[in-house]
């Protein structure tokens, strides 16, 4: 996986007469949505938006409020996703029920933050490690649709390049989309625009990245930090 690849992922969607849509599309056939989660880094994220963005392609990004590898209220990331939007993609939160007992109420002061932070409308949310929510698809959190209703997971050819990987094969091998049916497309930016052989490879690589920022923030905020001097 490389920026290379997804390029000519894109690119052959198009030229199969496919149109980019947004979730809340109507077309009956030869729609597809990209989608991505945002688990790592915002810094990535914004490096697929840019290659989508010349391809005139638009997608839906969903970021965390409540993950432990990224602000989203910072100043840096906040910055980030402002030129995301700026690329003309949808911002949307990546929810993470498992950490609330009253799930309804976590989404709507996440959703909240969000909206208020980009001054967005947030009409469907992604869930991370949704798990039960499969088995249950339609049911709704705080009345707000999610990805893995029915009419995106099931009626429409789901790909995921979850743990950085494609499951069941290449998106381009697939049957479905030669006959023309609607695609929902999941591509996490890290194994995209990172480099390595592997997906630990490009994790450990986005690590010493990640660890240089911290490195030099930690040298902006305290003086006697002699590691690293900011220039």
């Amino acid at each position: 996986m490389d920026k290379n690849e997804y390029i000519r992922i894109l690119t052959e969607i198009r030229n199969l007469g496919y149109d980019f849509e947004e979730f809340n599309h109507s077309k009956e056939n030869k729609a597809a949505i990209i989608r991505h989660d945002i688990d790592f880094c915002i810094d990535s994220a914004l490096e697929m938006a840019r290659i989508e963005n010349k391809l005139n392609i638009s997608a839906t990004y969903f970021f965390m409020v409540s993950t432990n590898m990224y602000n989203i209220c910072s100043e840096a990331s906040r910055s980030l996703v402002e030129q995301i939007k700026d690329l003309g993609h949808t911002i949307a939160l990546h929810y993470d029920p498992a950490i609330y007992s009253d799930l309804d109420k976590g989404l709507t002061i996440e959703k909240n933050l969000l909206e208020t932070m980009f001054d967005i409308n947030i009409n469907v949310i992604s869930l991370h490690r949704p798990r039960g929510f499969i088995d249950n698809s339609n049911r709704k959190l705080a009345d707000v649709s999610h990805t893995y209703e029915d009419k995106y997971f099931k009626d429409m050819k789901y790909m995921s390049d979850s743990a950085g990987m494609f499951k069941y094969g290449h998106p381009l091998d697939q049957p479905e989309i030669h006959s023309g049916k609607n695609l929902h497309m999941l591509f996490h930016p890290i194994w995209w625009v990172n480099s390595g052989e592997n997906q630990s490879e490009k994790l450990r690589n986005w690590q010493t990245k990640h660890f240089d920022f911290i490195n030099l923030e930690t040298a902006l905020n305290c003086t006697t930090f002699d590691s690293v001097r900011a220039k």
